[in-house]
């Protein structure tokens, strides 16, 4: 259930301007970035492709269309 509305949260996070989605992933826990991190891992690749930033001591994860 809490994975579910996390993922919400990652999906809505990127109709906001770039700055309040960097906000957002700063906020969270690391455990939950990572998981997050091996839940795009295993999508469906051909549907969207992802990138992951490392950046200092959280991840901030965009993605493409």
């Amino acid at each position: 259930m809490e994975e579910k509305r996390l993922n919400l949260h990652f999906i809505n996070i990127f109709s906001m301007p770039a700055s309040l989605g960097t906000k957002f992933f700063d906020s969270l826990p690391k455990r939950y970035l990572l998981r997050l991190a091996e839940m795009l891992a295993a999508e469906d690749e051909q549907k969207h492709e992802f990138i992951i930033l490392k950046q200092l001591r959280y991840y901030v994860l965009y993605i493409a269309y």
